[in-house]
């Protein structure tokens, strides 16, 4: 009996803090965590995000993980080239420049999943509701697919993207930290984005391109190349602010 009760208490201990929620949800009690739902909510400070599906689930924290365990992989890997070089010496400049270019070219791959990762913790963190779900592809793995929207009636921010896209998930998750951050908001009278810009589509190209190229191993966008997809597909967007080239200027050929 006692067993029981002891396994009892531990199922709703799950589901229960045991002080008040910091985060105030007023449809909610302040013990509670996660929704009663551990099972579909992602929820370390008391802010949620939710998923519609068990695929979103999977595929936004193995994503996240893998970025995190990628981050990782370059601590150690600049760690051991930094205990060569000392082993060296600093006197050979051949060395030191190799180990220079070295270097930064893994510090500077490591701080685009820094920019990945910070993304999915607003996201995560965020008092903001965030509620993933995924569609099948109707191209198989290859047809991209997404998108960002405020649903003011769950007043919560939806986000969706094909199932297996990884890429894409990435970029509208740099959406939903976006508007978490403040860069855009949504106005509940014409139900549509406002400060929403080229460069907020610019930013969510260039993390699914540096999560593509880097996590992926697959072929990442130039500047160039995301500013000619976002004047194809969005050059027609009334929301969107058409001085994209004072923030992304064309790289040189």
């Amino acid at each position: 009996r006692d067993r029981y009760r002891a396994e009892e208490a531990d199922k709703k201990s799950v589901q229960r803090f045991l002080s008040i929620d910091p985060v105030v949800k007023h449809d909610q009690s302040g013990y509670s965590a996660l929704a009663n739902n551990p099972i579909w909510f992602v929820d370390p400070n008391g802010a949620d995000t939710s998923f519609a599906d068990n695929a979103a689930r999977t595929q936004f924290n193995e994503t996240y993980k893998g970025v995190d365990n990628a981050i990782k992989g370059f601590d150690k890997k600049i760690d051991n080239k930094l205990a060569k070089w000392q082993e060296k010496g600093y006197d050979n400049e051949r060395v030191n420049k190799r180990m220079t270019r070295q270097i930064g070219k893994l510090n500077s791959q490591r701080s685009q999943l820094h920019e990945i990762k910070s993304s999915f913790d607003e996201v995560i963190n965020s008092e903001t509701m965030f509620h993933y779900g995924t569609r099948p592809n109707p191209d198989g793995k290859y047809l991209s697919g997404g998108g960002t929207l405020y649903n003011k009636d769950e007043d919560r921010v939806d986000i969706w993207f094909y199932s297996g896209l990884e890429g894409t998930l990435v970029h509208e998750t740099r959406h939903g930290a976006g508007y978490s951050w403040g860069e855009w908001g949504w106005d509940n009278g014409t139900n549509s984005p406002t400060n929403y810009d080229y460069q907020d589509e610019y930013d969510a190209y260039r993390q699914e391109s540096n999560y593509t190229r880097i996590i992926l191993q697959g072929m990442g966008r130039s500047k160039l190349e995301i500013m000619n997809v976002i004047k194809v597909n969005y050059g027609n967007k009334d929301y969107i602010i058409k001085e994209f080239h004072q923030y992304c200027e064309p790289e040189k050929p």
